[in-house]
């Protein structure tokens, strides 16, 4: 009998799974040819920094390296490629950044756009790709700050609705 992955399955090397892909397609949306490039850009990071990752590779007192490492593409942003290379490394950075973006629309789109991207780079010309948005940087850092900090994320959830049943019970006339 043949088997079929359903939603929600996790398949793949973790090292190199985007995010769609550490969630089991449940969230981020259907895991498409992104998810490649996704990849693409890990690997660039690592050919890049010479074997760096963009997350840490090791385990936490709760959890084995690999079940860690799943947790962090789940939860954290990224870590910026440390880019010696004074002739390559802003575009190669720029590039990295925007193959390793969670939103995959801000993603580069394809591989072949990628390619043209880093011969553009080996060959010292202006990549083409853009920086990412202030507004999507801006919420992918407060977005990663609320993961990480859970607590203040709850308090500030108690605290609204708190704020929003005095404001029906003063509006009710209670």
């Amino acid at each position: 009998r043949r088997m079929q992955t359903k939603l929600g399955d996790i398949l793949g090397t973790i090292k190199y799974m985007s995010p769609e892909q550490a969630w089991g397609g449940l969230i981020g949306g259907p895991i498409d040819h992104r998810s490649d490039i996704w990849t693409l850009g890990v690997i660039l990071c690592e050919i890049a920094t010479h074997g760096g990752h963009p997350y840490s590779l090791g385990p936490t007192p709760v959890r084995s390296a690999e079940e860690a490492l799943l947790h962090r593409i789940r939860t954290e942003l990224p870590k910026p490629p440390p880019i010696a290379d004074p002739q390559h490394g802003p575009s190669l950075k720029r590039l990295i950044d925007r193959c390793l973006v969670w939103d995959k629309r801000h993603r580069i789109q394809s591989a072949k756009e990628l390619a043209d991207e880093v011969r553009r780079c080996v060959d010292r010309r202006k990549v083409r790709t853009k920086k990412l948005p202030m507004g999507y940087r801006l919420a992918r850092i407060l977005t990663d700050l609320a993961l990480r900090r859970r607590s203040v994320l709850w308090v500030s959830n108690v605290v609204a609705a708190l704020l929003l049943l005095s404001f029906l019970l003063f509006a009710a006339g209670v």
